[in-house]
């Protein structure tokens, strides 16, 4: 089963409607990420800023992942975000 997270202003939201209700915006302006599993405390927020291709973005909760991401992109900046409650 795969959720539909929303990241917006630092904190992470679990579906569209819990985003509307404590955040009081849309998901168009907030950045998505859809994962499996149950629901994570925290997120990573991975961004690294390439030179030719503009940014990239990683949204996820596996920390493997950001590793693996880590060390193809050693300059990225990784944040943890909490999921609101």
């Amino acid at each position: 089963m795969a959720r539909h997270l929303y990241v917006y202003e630092g904190r992470g939201y679990e579906g569209e409607l819990e985003l509307f209700r404590r955040a009081h915006v849309g998901a168009a302006a907030a950045e998505t990420v859809d994962l499996p599993g149950l629901r994570p405390r925290f997120l990573y927020r991975v961004e690294a800023r390439e030179r030719a291709g503009g940014d990239r973005l990683l949204i996820t909760d596996d920390e493997i992942a950001v590793r693996r991401y880590l060390a193809s992109h050693p300059g990225a900046e990784v944040a943890i975000v909490p999921m609101a409650r």
